[in-house]
């Protein structure tokens, strides 16, 4: 893939090039840095399957989850000349994503190779904070899924993680148009992400 053009550092202007990371690989590199303040950037890459367009930006930049979904999206349609051939064939089903830390990166990637749907597994997310009563009681707790199996395995940052079976998430998915008109947000733009509904 050809290299991205030199962009401003948000924290320092320094040129700096967005960093292309492989998606397709069974982990997710470093999170790259400014080379002159060392402030972690904003990278892009490309996944074969499901055809997807990743923006990892840093987690402390999440309150500007706007702002980043417009940039993923010009950066998408910018990038889609150096694409893999298969993406360049069927552009608008190539699913584009922002996730903010390498937290979310990972777990983005890991329900990929699972052969996931991010969306649906976000309405899962809100089922299990409205049905588990410690969730209920702290909105702010963080929840992501660590691990797929025969389940799917939550951390979270308030007492010890979930395990849900993986027939809960199929019954999602056999309602996944009723779930997209009820919660259009998590549908539409690049942040697939239940946290975007607490604005």
């Amino acid at each position: 893939m050809a290299t991205p053009p030199l962009t401003p550092c948000p924290a320092c202007s320094a040129p700096t090039a967005r960093v292309v990371i492989d998606l397709d690989g069974d982990r997710l590199p470093p999170h790259p840095r400014c080379t002159a303040c060392a402030v972690p950037q904003l990278s892009i890459g490309w996944r074969s399957t499901p055809a997807a367009f990743l923006g990892w930006a840093p987690a402390t930049a999440v309150g500007d989850w706007r702002a980043l979904e417009q940039i993923v999206e010009r950066a998408f349609w910018r990038a889609l000349p150096v694409a893999p051939n298969a993406l360049k064939l069927n552009p608008d089903q190539c699913l584009r994503r922002v996730v903010f830390g390498a937290i979310a990166a990972t777990e983005k990637h890991t329900l990929w190779q699972a052969g996931l749907d991010d969306a649906v597994v976000e309405c899962l997310k809100l089922d299990l904070r409205l049905r588990v009563p410690r969730l209920r009681a702290h909105p702010e707790a963080d929840l992501r899924v660590v691990r797929v199996d025969d389940a799917l395995h939550f951390a979270t940052t308030h007492g010890a993680g979930l395990r849900v079976p993986r027939r809960r998430l199929d019954q999602l998915m056999a309602d996944r148009t009723g779930l997209a008109h009820r919660w259009p947000a998590l549908f539409a733009g690049p942040f697939v992400d239940h946290l975007r509904l607490r604005d």
